[in-house]
């Protein structure tokens, strides 16, 4: 026997799901449900239409500029202590020039050439 259009459209539009859920949790579930005088399908419909229309955050691009800031701040902290913690130099600068900042906390500035020294 074939389907009418309008049953196969239904049937799409339509899903089954099954959740394997702990007993504890399903016992306190149909609890709070038959207090509320719900039955556990429509009210399992609600939480997960709720949860399908909640907004997103915006993440960190969203932030205004002073999170942003202390996220980039932060993210760049870690990455120098993981360069130091293997042993390597990092680069920085200051008004005396670009250095190189040791583990230990040594610094050794980076000497600068000029355009004809470079040829």
């Amino acid at each position: 026997m074939k389907q009418s259009s309008a049953a196969k459209e239904t049937a799409k539009s339509v899903r089954h799901i099954q959740l394997k859920v702990p007993a504890d949790v399903y016992k306190a579930f149909r609890a709070k449900c038959f207090d509320e005088e719900t039955n556990m399908r429509k009210k399992a419909l609600e939480l997960i239409k709720d949860y399908a229309e909640r907004e997103t955050p915006k993440g960190f691009l969203g932030d205004s500029p002073e999170d942003q800031e202390a996220f980039f701040a932060e993210a760049t902290k870690d990455a120098i202590d993981a360069i130091h913690a293997a042993g390597h130099p990092t680069s920085h600068g200051d008004e005396k020039g670009v250095y190189l900042l040791y583990p230990d906390g040594r610094r050794e500035y980076v000497k600068r050439y000029s355009q004809e020294e470079r040829q």
